[in-house]
């Protein structure tokens, strides 16, 4: 009875959690909200970025920039044309800060010769976690799927597969829905040179001329680095959800948690340099470090279900 009774109070704390607008990261670093946006449509070649409504980091370097993709020009390419948001658009998810439903951006066609810009430098931040709402303006117009992408020097190369970010595309309906990725990469966080990057596929600008996506409340958060960090690594600053044995290790590390569930696992060295990656679920997992050489390490497990992300140091005999 009391096994069963635990099971129901974790799925309403699972449900509880499923429609907050909270998250496992502490702080709010990025905000858009576009509603004090006056500047009206901007086509290319003359678009420049909007800043964001709320930043914690600098009130220069950051903004939100749609432009060419790889040096070309869109035919339309305006940005943001003061689209009031409306009450069947359901434009309400992700408001922070007391911000209410206002002004959306809009990315017009011809969206598949556009890249939009998030230009979201991260110093003194780390577990990093970008969102915002998004809709297409139909499914028979608008663009129907989001490409990401990231790069970590200010777009002069750019990241486009592997385990750098938890997802790698976002597909919009025609109402506004939640999109969210996490940086798993670690040399994004504390990073003032970080931009994350969206192309669009799904409709072409030929059976697409009036479409467009639509784009509103966009996010960053993290978590702030200890002053005492001089590695370069994140530090633990509370109890982890993990524990692990042996440590010192040889070959085998044995990893335990209370979560079940899919876990992306990231293990780097004292430099932030990756030296090991799997995906794994349940919980116990073992890891071989039976190929990393001797030292200290940092192991990154970031649960697939809940998105909380925990990070513990070893030392590899």
């Amino acid at each position: 009875m009391k096994g069963k009774l635990l099971t129901v109070l974790c799925c309403m704390v699972m449900v509880f959690a499923a429609n907050t607008n909270s998250s496992a990261q502490a702080i709010l670093i990025h905000y858009w909200n576009f509603n004090n946006n006056t500047v009206g449509a901007m086509y290319t070649p003359t678009i420049t970025p909007v800043s964001a409504d709320y930043t914690r980091v600098a009130t220069t370097g950051n903004g939100v920039l749609y432009t060419g993709l790889y040096g070309m020009i869109g035919n339309v390419g305006s940005y943001i044309d003061t689209l009031t948001s409306v009450t069947a658009d359901f434009d309400t998810i992700n408001l922070r800060s007391g911000a209410t439903s206002g002004q959306m951006m809009r990315a017009r066609n011809n969206s598949d010769s556009m890249e939009l810009l998030f230009y979201i430098p991260s110093t003194n931040y780390y577990n990093l976690l970008l969102t915002y709402g998004t809709e297409s303006s139909s499914t028979t117009s608008g663009m129907l799927q989001q490409n990401y992408s990231y790069s970590n020097d200010s777009g002069n190369t750019w990241i486009t597969s592997g385990p750098g970010l938890s997802t790698w595309s976002y597909a919009p309906t025609d109402t506004f829905t939640r999109a969210s990725v996490h940086f798993m990469d670690i040399a994004s966080k504390n990073n003032k040179k970080l931009v994350f990057r969206i192309t669009f596929t799904g409709n072409t600008h030929s059976t697409a001329a009036k479409g467009n996506n639509r784009f509103d409340n966009i996010t960053l958060e993290g978590d702030t680095i200890s002053s005492t960090n001089t590695t370069g690594i994140e530090q633990i600053t509370s109890a982890p959800a993990y524990t692990m044995a042996p440590n010192p290790v040889t070959n085998i590390l044995h990893i335990n948690s209370d979560m079940d569930g899919e876990k992306s696992i990231i293990i780097c060295n004292v430099t932030g340099q990756t030296v090991y990656t799997s995906n794994d679920a349940g919980k116990s997992i073992y890891v071989n470090t039976s190929l990393l050489n001797s030292g200290n390490y940092y192991i990154t497990i970031r649960e697939s279900a809940t998105g909380r992300v925990s990070t513990m140091k070893f030392v590899k005999q």
